[in-house]
């Protein structure tokens, strides 16, 4: 027999195994999680949302946003229409497999970062790194702490897909299997907008990694180009164009700056068990700029030294830099400033070069390195594993991002919606105040708030915060459907039955509640 062959065989039996272990770890990392109720987001989802309810939605993803608006602020939707018609796809059938039960969607999500842990090996591998480099590498970016709102939370899986068909896009780029790579792009696509990130990937690996810089040397990846025009057809002719930050330049690179020096604070060391970091732009002079502004500057000029010596490394540094690059879009990206699930793909890129710069720095000693690496694989696991009781249920997560941003008004408005549930109407009332206070226009918050007074007997109370949500949002119904109630206690029957005809041609399908109250008005 072939010494060769036995040779080749035996790598990928090594090789089959070390996937498979990779895995298993995962699954055994993130096996807490699979006890957690659905969290936020995705409590209303998978539980309420009527668009994955049924196989018959499939018929409508590729002409219909992708993603319900839940929430109303008084001035604009809470969220960006998104175009994620693979992503809304896998929902809808894992809402036929799973129905309202959390633990397949998150046995779901495991898998997935399984499989994305597999192929950032392969793809590592594939780039001729160092086996036990690229293992460790791989142990690092698996146990990164900041996953775990991009795994643990089941909303997240659009993140999963597109990690998983990025890099399968790139890993068969790499092996010459160039249409095979322009399918798995598409679905990266069509998984999350960030896809598109690919396509400056492939750019900068044509003349990093391949070192081929003419114009002509690109012309093998038109058809990818060619492949985002049709996407970005599609996606604003179904729900429009990405809106593009207007911000002052300079309040925009001082915005930038801080959102690099973030991320790359929260790859080492994360901020919080949860971390929420609100919209916001930084003009004044302080000290986190000053910081944020010279580590950029030190990452300049690290990019300035790896063009000159080594440009495969200086591709994974640009690599972190271009999957966080679409939270650089300040002021155009709802309430976030920025998200630790931006930094699920982002960080291969540093967990790489992490790897890589420790055996080279620790060169005559590569058990030393590896040892160094391990401990911090051991450390990153721990604050994985200690995370996830945070994730356990919606009010246990709003609290602790609460604890890291008391002015996240949404979180104040979810926490309320817990306790109303519970009938805890004082504890409720305590965080609607707080969820107005932080933003005045806060409809649904005001409009909750009211409710609350009218429970406790404070009519006249309870109506001035109904018609202050009607000024935030005169679209929202259930305001005057209230203040109708209201009107009719205190005997004022005739406005009463104005604010409800009101009511009926803003809500033409009302609940069953509602009809024997609407029967009546005139």
């Amino acid at each position: 027999m072939d010494p060769a062959l036995v040779g080749r065989d035996r790598y990928r039996l090594r090789l089959l195994g070390l996937c498979l272990c990779l895995f298993a770890g995962a699954v055994v990392l993130y096996w807490p999680s699979l006890g957690n109720d659905f969290v936020w987001d995705a409590e209303y989802l998978y539980k309420e949302d009527p668009a994955i309810r049924g196989l018959a939605q499939l018929s409508t993803v590729l002409t219909t946003a992708s993603n319900t608006q839940i929430e109303s602020q008084g001035q604009q939707p809470a969220t960006l229409q998104y175009y994620r018609p693979l992503s809304k796809s896998f929902n809808i059938l894992m809402h036929t497999w799973f129905g309202d039960q959390p633990v397949g969607y998150k046995a779901v999500s495991i898998g997935l970062h399984g499989l994305v842990s597999v192929l950032v090996l392969l793809l590592l591998l594939s780039f001729r790194a160092p086996p036990t480099i690229a293992l460790l590498a791989t142990v690092l970016y698996l146990v990164q702490p900041t996953h775990t709102e991009a795994v643990a939370w089941t909303y997240s899986v659009s993140y999963l897909l597109t990690a998983v068909f990025v890099l399968a896009a790139l890993l068969l780029y790499r092996h010459q299997r160039p249409v095979a790579s322009l399918v798995a792009f598409a679905l990266a696509l069509l998984s999350h907008e960030m896809g598109i990130m690919l396509l400056p990937t492939l750019f900068l690996h044509r003349g990093l990694v391949e070192r081929k810089t003419r114009p002509r040397d690109f012309i093998a990846l038109l058809p990818f180009v060619a492949v985002t025009a049709v996407y970005l057809v599609a996606r604003v002719a179904v729900v429009g164009s990405v809106p593009v930050s207007d911000t002052d330049p300079l309040i925009l690179a001082n915005t930038i700056a801080i959102i690099t020096q973030r991320y790359l604070r929260m790859f080492v060391w994360p901020d919080a068990p949860v971390t929420i970091y609100l919209q916001q732009e930084f003009a004044g002079f302080t000290a986190e700029l000053l910081v944020s502004y010279l580590l950029v500057a030190g990452l300049l000029l690290l990019a300035v030294i790896l063009w000159r010596k080594d440009r495969a490394d200086l591709f994974w540094l640009l690599w972190f830099g271009l999957w966080i690059a679409v939270s650089f879009n300040v002021g155009k990206l709802g309430d976030y400033l920025m998200a630790e699930k931006l930094l699920y793909i982002a960080a291969i890129g540093l967990c790489y070069l992490t790897a890589q710069w420790t055996f080279r720095l620790l060169r005559p000693r590569a058990a030393i390195a590896a040892l160094l690496l391990a401990s911090f694989a051991v450390v990153n696991a721990a604050q994985t594993w200690n995370r996830l009781p945070y994730w356990q249920d919606t009010a246990t997560f709003v609290a602790a991002a609460l604890e890291h941003e008391p002015r996240f008004y949404l979180a104040h408005y979810a926490l309320a919606d817990q306790y109303i549930r519970k009938q805890q109407f004082d504890r409720a009332a305590v965080h609607l105040e707080e969820a107005v206070r932080y933003n005045p226009g806060f409809s649904l918050a005001l409009n909750n708030l009211a409710n609350i007074r009218y429970l406790q007997g404070e009519l006249p109370a309870a109506i001035s915060s109904w018609r202050q949500a009607l000024q935030a949002d005169p679209t929202n119904p259930m305001p005057y459907f209230n203040i109708g109630l209201a009107l009719r206690r205190l005997g004022q029957t005739g406005e009463a039955d104005r604010h409800l005809r009101q009511y009926l041609k803003l809500e033409p399908n009302p609940p069953p509640e509602a009809l024997g109250v609407l029967r009546s008005v005139r």
